[in-house]
């Protein structure tokens, strides 16, 4: 048998996170081995111009660069956890991926046909469930965390990154309302991967 590669996206404050703790579990529930992974990963995140450009908007790093950065993390999360899950018969559940990468990069400036080109190179899901919600309630959603909003958590800025992940979405994936029951959400995900492998 061989595992599945899911991913859920959305912007800020669409409750990827939750849906990709409760997907692990319903499909572990199941029977299936399954694995959450984060896209992009602390190696990205932990890259100390990397860390100045999210929490400060420093702009050391050119916007190409962040991409690029970006786009080998996912290279290395495919040689190193996703390939070997799915071979192995193991769903992997990532939160964010490829979408998030194109509309962040497209928002930071970078040139689009060198993004594509370098994401080109990374492992293709098979699922994909993309969370879509008002910008103005994702950002009550942020703020009521009781955490400081990065620079990049702006509504307008929200707003053009869910258009650029809802153009680029294949149509064969899935697009739900965020604000939807959490259970329910779950449950077209699920029907969606069990269906495929009917």
């Amino acid at each position: 048998m061989t595992g599945r590669f899911a991913v859920i996206e959305g912007i800020d404050g669409t409750g990827k996170t939750t849906q990709q703790e409760m997907l692990v579990s319903h499909l572990k529930n199941a029977g299936r081995n399954a694995i959450a992974i984060n896209s992009p990963s602390e190696w990205y995140r932990q890259q100390p111009d990397v860390a100045d450009f999210i929490n400060n908007g420093s702009r050391r790093l050119g916007a190409n660069t962040l991409a690029a950065l970006a786009a080998a993390d996912r290279m290395l999360a495919g040689d190193k956890i996703i390939r070997p899950a799915i071979e192995s018969g193991t769903d992997v559940v990532s939160a964010r991926y490829t979408a998030s990468a194109l509309a962040y990069a497209k928002q930071r400036g970078a040139a689009m046909k060198f993004v594509r080109d370098v994401n080109s190179q990374v492992v293709r899901p098979s699922h994909g469930l993309l969370l879509k919600i008002d910008p103005d309630l994702a950002l009550e959603r942020i703020t009521s965390r009781g955490i400081e909003t990065t620079h990049e958590e702006r509504i307008d800025y929200l707003a053009a990154i869910q258009d650029t992940m809802l153009e680029e979405w294949p149509s064969n994936f899935l697009i739900v309302d965020a604000l939807l029951p959490k259970e329910e959400i779950l449950g077209r995900m699920a029907w969606y991967m069990d269906k495929d492998e009917a």
